[in-house]
């Protein structure tokens, strides 16, 4: 079938738990388990019985478990996630990208257009890198603290610029050609 009949060991080689692959499966875009959680897609229906998987028709909402398979947070609004770092994750809502902490409790009130860390190949201690998260807002790109504080103001970026690579603490752009 369809499922990926998976189970999660601990590092003392015995079985934590049986990931139950018609509810739910680990987040793809992740490395695991980071802060003592780890990313899940969890699916809105019985997955037998969808006719046709398309991707512009989400059957799924982001949720995270503990080490134990415990669904920790869920929220049907969720459409993305970063890894927990430092006690923090960001979602990403039709409204944009939020800052939550390990309750789930969104930290700024007003979205960001983007957080500036890629989701393949990426580890969770990237994120916050040196205390802070560069972020896009309105007024440009910018960096944020754990607790959602804009610690380097926002600046425009010129839209030559197609991609922004983090690499520490400064921002590469590439340009068109």
């Amino acid at each position: 079938g369809y499922y990926n009949h998976a189970a999660v060991i601990g590092t003392d080689g015995t079985e934590r738990f049986v990931i139950p692959a018609k509810k739910w499966y680990l987040y793809y875009a992740n490395d695991g388990f980071s802060s003592g959680l780890a990313n899940i897609e969890i699916y809105k229906t019985d997955p037998e019985k969808i006719k046709q998987w398309s991707s512009d028709d989400s059957k799924t909402y982001i949720g995270t478990i503990d080490s134990n398979g415990k669904i920790i947070h869920s929220d049907q609004n969720w459409k993305g996630i970063t890894p927990f770092h430092n006690g923090r994750a960001f979602v990403k809502e039709k409204e944009g990208w939020f800052l939550i902490n390990q309750k789930g409790e969104k930290i700024n009130q007003k979205p960001y257009l983007n957080v500036l860390y890629g989701s393949f190949n990426v580890k969770s201690e990237q994120l916050f890198e040196d205390g802070m998260q560069f972020v896009n807002t309105e007024e440009g790109l910018g960096a944020v603290d754990i607790n959602g504080q804009m610690i380097v103001q926002p600046m425009e970026i010129p839209d030559s610029y197609e991609k922004l690579h983090r690499k520490g603490n400064v921002i590469v752009f590439s340009a068109l050609c």
